[in-house]
């Protein structure tokens, strides 16, 4: 329930009674503290409380790359990328949900992405991301770097690389041994030398490791 700031004399932050208080912009935000739920939760509300939180726990491991697609004074990376998992790559019933990986996009942008690449494990620990060079297309450079983020279902851990190797190198290496032997799922991408430009994320597929 909101109460008008009219009936407070004076701006407060906190709770106060049964009360809890915040400045925006100059202006006093006040809400009353709800009391307890007599209603149980319905299917919908539990599935969408199970949604928010198996998109969160994946979200919150690759942090470093979401944040490349922040919008200075918009939207945040992480909240962009929250909210087209939840459109669109939640799949399953109410308690048995999980995440489709080859449906998730980090973050668009405009700078190009390869038309082939490939992912090996040439050795223990090991993963290998290659790929095309192509024709060099408008707002594209050589010096952009790759970025990765490897993410192991199994553990709920991931390993991120925010500026990798060149694009002109056409190949990276990342060390990974943390999660030798485990499948891991692979995103990659590539961003300007100013970090101002980013690709929109590719999933790479998953891929065991040896």
């Amino acid at each position: 329930m909101k109460i008008q700031d009219d009936q407070f004399p004076f701006l407060f932050s906190g709770k106060f009674g049964d009360y809890y208080g915040r400045v925006v912009n100059g202006k006093q935000v006040i809400v009353k503290k709800r009391g307890p739920r007599k209603s149980e939760y319905t299917t919908r509300e539990l599935t969408a409380r199970r949604n928010f939180a198996i998109a969160s726990q994946f979200l919150k491991h690759i942090v470093p790359i979401v944040q490349k697609y922040d919008e200075p004074g918009g939207r945040s990376g992480f909240h962009k990328a929250m909210s087209h998992i939840l459109q669109n790559a939640i799949q399953g019933q109410h308690p048995d949900q999980r995440i489709d990986f080859s449906q998730v996009i980090l973050g668009k942008g405009i700078l190009p992405i390869p038309r082939t690449y490939h992912v090996a494990s040439p050795a223990k620990g090991l993963l290998e991301l290659s790929w095309s060079s192509g024709m060099m297309k408008r707002k594209a450079s050589k010096s952009d770097k790759i970025f990765v983020a490897a993410y192991c279902e199994a553990t709920h851990e991931s390993k991120c690389e925010p500026f990798g190797s060149e694009r002109r190198e056409r190949k990276y290496l990342m060390d990974v041994s943390g999660f030798s032997g485990q499948r891991i799922e692979i995103y990659f991408g590539f961003v300007s030398p100013t970090g101002l430009l980013k690709s929109t994320s590719i999933y790479a597929g998953p891929i065991t490791l040896l």
